[in-house]
């Protein structure tokens, strides 16, 4: 069983930490001094490093004993990615790809809709939590990434109606009280689809978006995209959450692409 030692960890962040590592039968170890955790003979040792001058983030490095090199990965599901050995972890997610629909989603709310949103967590096919809205927009994906190939899949921006509302009311600029009921799923389409073709522009490859589609029903799931490859990004509007879910089935490369 591998061993993790945690440095330098908040108490806070120890217990989420150490949960999920050992959720994923990891041994995980806390302790400030670098020395003393060397000393239990751990296969990673991760370093938290808080904010300061010049950063905007907290950020974790790790240091892999076998071959002594560094990541800088910011997500705990990236660690647990490069560190556990189950099969599941080990199918390749492509993390420009999803950093891409993170940063769209970002400067399309805030330019579209006026709203600042932050990412709160990424949460992986694997986990077992559903996802539930009141009205999600969805566009598929196909063509081509940099990592895995050749792929079909699929983005959807799941909303809870009373954030939906706010969002399209701003962004058509009107009072939510003369909104209509097309207004909103046609508004929540037309964001998936702005988010979908600004991820596609700063990721730089050839895959496609197809037109968007409107899933409305008070607390509904996605049905296809949870349960595929891919991952859930949960973000914190000002008075409530949202979650983009990115989806990707691998499919076989052609012409030797």
């Amino acid at each position: 069983m591998k061993k993790v030692s945690l440095i330098g960890f908040p108490k806070e962040l120890q217990s989420k930490w150490g949960t999920q590592l050992q959720k994923n039968g990891v041994i995980a170890l806390t302790g400030k001094n670098l020395f003393k955790a060397l000393k239990q003979n751990p296969d990673w040792v991760l370093f938290y490093i808080p904010p300061k001058a010049g950063l905007n983030q907290t950020m974790v490095l790790g240091l892999n004993q076998d071959n002594k090199q560094f990541v800088t990965p910011l997500d705990i599901d990236q660690v647990i990615a490069g560190i556990v050995s189950k099969p599941v972890f080990e199918e390749k997610i492509d993390w420009d790809l999803i950093n891409a629909f993170i940063e769209a989603t970002k400067e399309v709310l805030a330019m579209m809709v006026g709203i600042e949103v932050e990412k709160r967590e990424v949460l992986l096919r694997n986990e077992k939590r559903q996802i539930f809205g009141d009205v999600s927009g969805v566009i598929g994906l196909t063509g081509i990434t940099k990592l895995n190939g050749h792929i079909n899949g699929s983005v959807a921006l799941t909303l809870p109606m009373e954030l939906a509302k706010k969002m399209i009311a701003s962004m058509l600029a009107i009072d939510e009280s003369k909104l209509q009921e097309d207004d909103i799923y046609d508004g929540v389409g037309e964001l998936v689809n702005m988010i979908s073709g600004d991820a596609k522009n700063n990721y730089g490859s050839t895959f496609k978006i197809s037109l968007p589609t409107v899933i409305k029903g008070h607390q509904h799931t996605v049905a296809g995209v949870s349960e595929n490859k891919g991952v859930a990004v949960k973000f914190q509007a000002p008075d409530n959450v949202f979650y983009l879910q990115i989806s990707l089935e691998e499919t076989k490369n052609i012409g030797g692409q």
